[in-house]
């Protein structure tokens, strides 16, 4: 009896220390024991963290036993190798040593260049056409790629190179692979991935020991992420420091092609901003044009810091599903008893929910620099970034809004842009020519 009015005791806190959200079982015992590890370093959490924490994990949600079609995409992985749908909160201020020394991954690379070398006699093989996500792995230029070890996950691509870097779940860990598209040549296991707690342990196999929140593979490496700053390992030159601007995090979910261009999406921390009951307006004013939209997304270059802020607003994550439903007395709608609102890139149809950030903003390297295209003020524009430089132009517009769009690769490495505009499809063959030609926009 002591036992179950503790545990009602315990649930009670935890739905007044998130704002009174309507939390799950198995969210509750995820906090518990957040609250657990930190208490045993001397570090409280706050119910901002909280909230924070329950953000990324409903974010995430949406890619349980779902694939994502798309070059680059590169999604986090959350603690244990089972949950692929969760991500980890923004923890609080906590000091950790991630480098120390440790045992490498059993004999594959004794040393960076060892391991380097291995990545370099990957045969040279052409530049990808095409690329479709699948269930087990992925398929390319007509052709299909798996792992014999088991199904590909997280994959991570670099059009240019046909370089793609993915985790295998192997039990009680995941392998880190990079592998070169139609070389015909196993991939190369540069680490593994372990769950401690709450935060995953990358390994290389030449004994680089790092802890983070998140995990994004990388054709070259990895990133991991954890409070403000990022630790980016690249093969054959070790371990380096990325410090992110105060107030902004790493995106959950990556579209574009981090590695490769260098820039990585972030995401303003938005927690004290909702809180406010009219949030919910501006928000939807946002989305429909009627109000500025926020710059609540940026794209933060890991090497000199530069950021390229975009007009898109954090509020659009959710889909909201009903159930308990029956017809009213009238019979002309439906009265549902239960409502519930959660974040995911998809709606309940199966769609693309088009608000949610990660549809809107992708970025490749055409012609050898990095270039974005990007959903601006709420569904309305299209525009196409120079990220060396300050050019913007505008690719699509439509008034009533853009239904849907896509980037997707071309021959010769270009990249082409499709859009719907009501019955209108318009395509451009050419970002980049369309970047260099077109007039410059005022931001």
């Amino acid at each position: 009896m002591a036992h179950k009015k503790a545990w009602v005791v315990l649930l009670g806190w935890v739905c007044l220390s998130v704002g009174a959200q309507d939390i799950t079982f198995e969210e509750m015992t995820m906090l518990d024991s957040l609250r657990q590890q930190y208490a045993a370093k001397g570090v409280s959490v706050t119910p901002e963290d909280e909230a924070r924490f329950l953000q990324r994990i409903r974010a995430m949600k949406a890619l349980a036993g779902g694939g994502i079609a798309g070059a680059g995409l590169s999604a986090p992985i959350w603690s244990a190798p089972q949950q692929p749908a969760a991500a980890a909160a923004t923890r609080p201020h906590a000091t950790a040593n991630t480098q120390h020394q440790a045992q490498p991954v059993a004999g594959v690379a004794d040393s960076e260049s060892t391991l380097r070398a291995q990545l370099d006699a990957l045969p040279l093989t052409q530049s990808l056409q095409s690329m479709e996500r699948m269930r087990d792995g992925m398929s390319f230029n007509g052709q299909r790629y798996a792992d014999a070890e088991g199904p590909a996950e997280r994959i991570a691509v670099d059009p240019q190179t046909a370089t793609a870097a993915y985790v295998v779940p192997m039990g009680a860990y995941q392998s880190v692979k990079i592998a070169r598209l139609g070389s015909g040549v196993p991939a190369v296991t540069v680490g593994r991935l372990t769950s401690t707690g709450s935060r995953l342990m990358f390994q290389s196999v030449t004994g680089k020991t790092l802890q983070g929140d998140l995990v994004f593979p990388m054709t070259d490496g990895v990133l991991l992420t954890r409070d403000s700053v990022g630790f980016r390992y690249v093969v054959g030159e070790g371990v380096r420091q990325i410090d992110f601007p105060a107030g902004w995090a790493p995106a959950p979910l990556q579209r574009g092609n981090v590695a490769a261009t260098g820039w990585l999406l972030l995401e303003r921390d938005t927690v004290q901003e909702d809180k406010s009951p009219l949030s919910a307006l501006v928000g939807i004013g946002q989305m429909v044009g009627m109000a500025p939209a926020s710059r609540d997304y940026a794209l933060f270059n890991m090497s000199d810091k530069r950021m390229v802020s975009f007009e898109i607003a954090t509020y659009g994550k959710g889909v909201t599903t009903y159930s308990q439903c029956r017809k009213a007395s009238n019979g002309l709608f439906n009265v549902c008893d239960r409502m519930a609102t959660y974040d995911s890139i998809w709606q309940p149809n199966g769609g693309p929910n088009w608000s949610h950030y990660f549809w809107k903003v992708d970025w490749q390297s055409m012609g050898g620099k990095p270039v974005a295209v990007v959903m601006e003020s709420g569904l309305k524009q299209i525009n196409a970034y120079d990220l060396n430089g300050s050019k913007r132009v505008s690719l699509f517009e439509r008034t009533m809004g853009i239904a849907a769009w896509h980037l997707e690769m071309g021959t010769g490495g270009k990249y082409r842009a499709k859009a719907q505009l009501a019955f209108d499809k318009p395509v451009l063959e050419d970002v980049a020519l369309e970047l260099r030609e077109r007039a410059d926009m005022p931001r």
